[in-house]
C-alpha cells in the first residue's frame, strides 16, 4: 500500500499538485494497536498538522482514531477493512476507502463519499 501512495504522490505532484502545492505524505506507525494509534494520530494533528488521514489499516485502529479525528474536524479515510461502526462514528470519517463486504449499492457510492467533511442532515 505505501507504495501505491508514494506512485500516487508522485504522479500528483508532477502534475502541479493540489491548488498549485506540492503534497506530502506523513507516516505514522500504529503496530495495529489502538493506543499506539491514537498517539500517532495526536502527533499528526497537532505537531504535523495534517488536513486529511488515510488509514489504518483495521477497523479497531480506526474506530479509535476516527473518534478522535472527528471531534476535531480532521476527515480520516480507512485504507483497509472497515467495520460499518466507523460510519456511525461522524461526518468526517468515511468508513473505508474500499468498504470491503459493506459497500452501499455503486449508485450511491459517489454521493456518500462527497458528504464526508459536511455535518448530517437535520
Amino acid at each position: 500500500m505505501r507504495r501505491g501512495m508514494l506512485l500516487a504522490l508522485e504522479e500528483v505532484n508532477a502534475a502541479g499538485g493540489v491548488l498549485g502545492k506540492p503534497l506530502k505524505i506523513v507516516w505514522e506507525e500504529t503496530e495495529s494497536k489502538p493506543a499506539i494509534g491514537i498517539y500517532s494520530i495526536k502527533k499528526l494533528v497537532k505537531v504535523d498538522k495534517v488536513p486529511l488521514i488515510l488509514g489504518g489499516y483495521s477497523h479497531g485502529i480506526s474506530i479509535a482514531t476516527g473518534k478522535y479525528t472527528n471531534k476535531r474536524k480532521i476527515v480520516q479515510i480507512a485504507i483497509g477493512w472497515a467495520s460499518p461502526k466507523l460510519r456511525k462514528i461522524g461526518p468526517y470519517e468515511s468508513g473505508s476507502a474500499l468498504d470491503m463486504g459493506h459497500s452501499p449499492p455503486k449508485r450511491h457510492q459517489g454521493r456518500r463519499n462527497t458528504n464526508i467533511g459536511k455535518p448530517p442532515p437535520g
